[in-house]
């Protein structure tokens, strides 16, 4: 149930902006190309 509520909220334009390797501090390396 957990992964189908997070599956879900990973397609919301917020959600995928506010993950941790979008974020200014995440190391190069780590982070998501948009």
């Amino acid at each position: 149930i957990m992964s189908a509520i997070g599956e879900r909220l990973n397609e919301l334009p917020a959600f995928k902006e506010a993950h941790p390797n979008r974020q200014p501090d995440c190391p190069d390396e780590e982070k998501i190309k948009s």
